[in-house]
């Protein structure tokens, strides 16, 4: 471990390097586990490296290893360099090329639809969950919630944001394929939001409370931001439905943004510091 990176949900990340097989050596995020950290979250830490490791896909973080035979545990992941998405997009507000914009929420698609051809739910979709790589190419991170079932129950709703959560989860506690489908029609505002808004968090002007009685009661939904391109923004509303089987597969989804799809040049930031 070369130096520290920051702090994950169960202790430091450093930055590290590690060499293969074939001598290639990778540069690595190495996720640290607290020495007292508690039996749950230890278990919940090796089982987001077990999930991971049955991955192989352009758009999700590639884990190479796992180092349990003594403390403190470690997960050696392949390092992304560009960061959280949100943090790009913060930083860069008003700076962001359009075809980029695209390309973001396009390849979070592909690795989502990957996750449910593997009946994998992720269940915290979110642009800050998202990483980038040196050439701004997405990363889907963050398994720590994930599940390999195609429908579960869970009682607590206590690690995700209640405007993440698509109704039926907010309602019974349930997660399926269908409700990842939901939250990325939320990241879609937050690749609307937090992409065509530019990091700004959905349901701003509501509280928590506010946001589930809106949404479960009156059956609202956000307007899309100023500049969404309207076959975004349809497709958007195809995910917000209420009904989780009236909602796109996440197949359906990225075969209609791959036919928007346009070309992205070698800048991914407007040298005028104007606007899109």
């Amino acid at each position: 471990m070369v130096k520290k990176l920051g702090e994950g949900a169960f202790g430091e990340v450093y930055f590290g390097e590690y060499k293969d097989s074939n001598d290639h050596v990778h540069l690595t995020a190495i996720k640290t586990m607290h020495d007292k950290a508690s039996r749950t979250a230890r278990f919940s830490f090796l089982r987001e490296a077990r999930i991971m490791r049955k991955f192989d896909h352009p758009n999700i973080v590639r884990i190479f290893g796992v180092v349990a035979d003594e403390l403190p545990l470690l997960i050696l992941m392949e390092l992304c360099e560009g960061g959280s998405t949100l943090s790009f997009l913060r930083k860069n507000r008003g700076m962001i090329v359009p075809g980029l914009k695209l390309r973001f929420i396009t390849e979070s698609a592909s690795g989502l639809k990957y996750l449910e051809q593997n009946n994998c739910i992720h269940r915290d979709i979110a642009a800050r969950n998202c990483l980038l790589t040196r050439d701004f190419h997405i990363k889907l991170s963050d398994f720590g919630m994930s599940d390999e079932k195609t429908l579960i129950q869970d009682k607590s709703l206590d690690k995700v944001p209640i405007k993440w959560l698509a109704p039926e989860t907010m309602q019974n506690r349930i997660y399926s394929t269908k409700t990842d489908v939901w939250s990325y029609g939320i990241m879609f505002n937050l690749h609307v939001w937090e992409v065509y808004s530019e990091g700004y968090e959905p349901y701003p002007s509501l509280s928590n409370i506010q946001t589930r009685a809106k949404i479960i009661v009156q059956n609202y939904r956000m307007d899309m931001p100023k500049g969404t391109p309207p076959e975004i923004a349809s497709l958007v509303s195809k995910c917000w439905a209420k009904n989780p089987e009236n909602r796109p597969s996440f197949a359906k989804i990225h075969d209609e943004l791959k036919g928007l799809s346009i070309d992205i040049t070698e800048a991914t930031v407007s040298q005028s510091g104007e606007g899109d």
